[in-house]
């Protein structure tokens, strides 16, 4: 997981690698990130750096506690942009609910980050917000570098005004299903290639003692389980491509579709369930978010999960790097052979991770706007303020910086404060605007060894894979409500069929459930939305 422990890391290496070239999203390119330049000092030339500014900036962090004063990246920031920010870090439900109430009491913020957009709009509906924030498109020159049709559409009302300025999604896309290699080879199989094949492979993983323990102590698979309110399969996408496109998608026919009615839901769920039946998955699969322990541990054969597991295996398990070679993606998307479908991976991450927001307060000075969009700009990939407020590039004294390929590492970091101060976690919130980009990695080594490049060859055969067009949801808005009531109906239906409580002969009243559920009313907001686009006849 992507998780910092400040005082038992000893090797955290991040990738964020994205392919370098162009992927068709519903018929637009994606932005091809490792072409991007730096901003550069004439960009924000607008900013009058000679007048001193405050800044009361709210942001959904990933922990929630006060920046310590002493942070060296506050003091650089503050001394280069001539500018003092009160910085709250707030949890996402933090941060609506403080928002909220300081909205009402008329004690403004002056910028919001959120990582969803609902809160946003809601603001923005409620007149708290900048009317159109379009306008400041043209003090972003990075901005606009990375944001495709797709990211402008989402943050974008139906009356055709930006209600913020979205975070385009740089997060690699590295995810896929690994697989552990050590474990191929002494059982004698190559990669799997069918879903047949892998379930071949879950079997002995299962069985036929992988571990040479002599104990009946491994499981096949893990799958994730519920999280939240979202739709049970929504961490299993990987596995699900093997029966078509998980997501949202236009069909053949030029119509909006979704795998509950073209019937790769329902395909998928029969796999699961003859995995579950045949005890090759994880019995804790449904109510566990993720099997650190047992992964960790070497009890687990495959996981979806991004390629850090190489690193984040050798940082927990007790055996170190005796673990270096265990994980490695599948080399190709599986297929169906029953139906002949698959053979290409889910959709690339379409929506923006996170929002923007500057108030009608903080709008009544334009200095202070420009101030906030110069700092906001140059927090972005692949700018100085990325590796700054992330690592302290330049901000401590043990930071390095090494560059293979179109890759950038930062190292050093075996005394960041992050390390030492507990409260300076909050040094890692800076970087939240920043996003998770491509070719990011860290860790305390003042250069890369073995994991570094084991995960950049990882990274790089999961991003040539082909893929299915991107979700069309992105494109759309529509009440979130609706879609979040789908997917409990989902959940709470999907269990029924997996633990055989529900047949599948009943599928196609399972269907007209779905679309009484809100999957109609989804259906024909997007398709009307679509159309207004010239995305669908």
């Amino acid at each position: 997981m992507r998780d910092f422990d400040k005082n038992k890391w000893f090797v955290v290496i991040i990738v964020v690698y994205l392919i370098g070239l162009v992927i068709p999203v519903t018929g637009f390119a994606r932005v091809s990130w490792d072409r991007m330049k730096p901003a550069g000092p004439n960009a924000y030339k607008y900013d009058d750096l000679s007048k001193h500014v405050n800044v009361d900036f709210m942001c959904a962090a990933w922990v929630g506690q006060p920046l310590p004063k002493d942070d060296p990246v506050r003091e650089y920031i503050e001394k280069t942009f001539n500018v003092s920010i009160k910085f709250q870090n707030l949890g996402q439900g933090d941060l609506t609910n403080k928002a909220t109430t300081r909205f009402a009491s008329g004690d403004y913020p002056d910028v919001i980050f959120s990582w969803e957009r609902i809160p946003i709009q809601r603001f923005y509906s409620q007149g708290f917000l900048v009317e159109d924030h379009k306008e400041y498109l043209k003090y972003l020159p990075t901005f606009k570098q990375q944001l495709s049709d797709a990211d402008i559409a989402w943050a974008t009302s139906l009356d055709g005004k930006m209600f913020g300025i979205p975070k385009a999604n740089g997060e690699k896309e590295d995810y896929y299903i690994l697989i552990r290699q050590d474990w191929l080879k002494k059982l004698g199989f190559g990669m799997p290639k069918t879903d047949d094949e892998l379930f071949k492979v879950a079997y002995a993983f299962t069985f036929n003692d992988p571990d040479g323990n002599g104990k009946k102590d491994t499981y096949g698979i893990q799958f994730f389980g519920a999280t939240g309110d979202r739709p049970l399969t929504d961490k299993m996408d990987q596995f699900a491509a093997m029966y078509g496109n998980p997501r949202w998608s236009i069909s053949k026919e030029g119509k909006v579709t979704h795998p509950v009615l073209d019937g790769g839901r329902k395909r998928f769920l029969e796999f699961l369930k003859r995995c579950i039946d045949a005890g090759v998955v994880d019995p804790d699969w449904y109510t566990i978010g993720w099997a650190d322990k047992k992964v960790y541990a070497g009890t687990i054969g495959m996981v979806r999960y991004h390629t850090d597991l190489t690193s984040e295996t050798v940082q927990y398990s007790p055996l170190g790097e005796a673990t270096l070679e265990w994980w490695w993606p599948i080399t190709a998307p599986l297929k169906s052979v029953k139906y002949g479908t698959g053979g290409r991976r889910m959709p690339n991450t379409a929506i923006p991770k996170g929002i923007f927001a500057i108030t009608k307060k903080a709008a009544e000075d334009p200095v202070k706007v420009k101030r906030i969009l110069h700092i906001l700009d140059w927090w972005q990939y692949p700018n100085e303020g990325m590796g700054l407020t992330w690592f302290g590039y330049k901000a401590y004294p043990t930071t390095t910086q090494y560059f293979y390929n179109k890759v950038v590492y930062y190292g050093g970091l075996a005394k960041h404060p992050g390390n030492t101060k507990p409260e300076y976690v909050g040094v890692w919130d800076w970087g939240v605007p920043g996003n998770w980009y491509q070719g990011v990695y860290w860790s305390n080594s003042d250069k890369p060894g073995p994991i570094f490049f084991s995960e950049v060859k990882q990274a790089e055969i999961v991003e040539k894979m082909p893929r299915y067009p991107g979700d069309v949801s992105v494109w759309c808005q529509y009440d979130p409500e609706v879609e979040r009531n789908l997917w409990l109906y989902e959940s709470k239906e999907e269990i029924k069929f997996i633990r055989g409580t529900r047949s599948f002969d009943e599928w196609d009243d399972y269907v007209k459930g779905w679309l009484a559920a809100g999957g109609q009313q989804l259906i024909d907001t997007m398709t009307k939305q679509l159309k207004a686009r010239g995305m669908i006849k």
